[in-house]
């Protein structure tokens, strides 16, 4: 009886090893299977989507439909990318609107040195062109395009009056039976 006995608890023991064996070895290839593609696939796709998201490409995210750690987790990285998204939006709308406050600052002083400049110089072209050649535009305070300007202006103003004072000196002169009267002054151009 107990030669009998010892046989039957060797002969359990063995199928209880091999059935634990297989059951460990069903276990191992669940729980890797549940690993690698319950968990780990999801997450590798998760961080992809992630590092293509960080470079600025547009994508759905996929996993957000899920019950478990993984969906939670492509949620947050779904209201993430929403976040991101409103940021863009929000910093591209303060940057049109600053340009467009940069173009209206930029419209507003060239208006305004077109202004000046008809203010400071308008006048004496006008006087210029209506024979007038002995006024000056006013350089006091003046900067820039109208200092520039304005200083060739009265220049060339200067330089007419000039010219046209000596010839008119002469022509008197000459209209008095003068003809000493010589124009001394060294002309160029047209002038000379």
């Amino acid at each position: 009886v107990s030669q009998a006995a010892n046989d039957e608890y060797a002969r359990v023991s063995k199928i209880m090893i091999i059935v634990a064996a297989i059951g460990i070895a069903i276990g191992l290839s669940f729980g890797f299977m549940i690993g690698q593609f319950g968990i780990a696939k999801p997450i590798r796709i998760l961080v992809e989507l992630l590092q293509r998201m960080a470079k600025g490409e547009e994508m759905e995210i996929t996993g957000t439909d899920r019950a478990d750690e993984v969906g939670e987790t492509a949620r947050a990285v779904n209201d993430i990318k929403g976040m991101l998204a409103e940021k863009a939006r929000l910093e591209a709308e303060a940057k049109a609107e600053q340009d467009r406050r940069a173009a209206a600052e930029r419209e507003a002083a060239m208006q305004k040195m077109a202004d000046e400049f008809q203010a400071a110089v308008g006048g004496i072209v006008q006087a210029a062109i209506a024979g007038d050649f002995a006024q000056r535009v006013d350089l006091q305070g003046t900067t820039g395009l109208v200092l520039n300007v304005g200083t060739q202006i009265n220049s060339l103003c200067e330089n007419v009056a000039k010219a046209l004072d000596d010839l008119i000196a002469m022509l008197n002169a000459l209209a008095e039976g003068d003809l000493t009267r010589r124009i001394t002054a060294d002309y160029r151009g047209n002038f000379g």
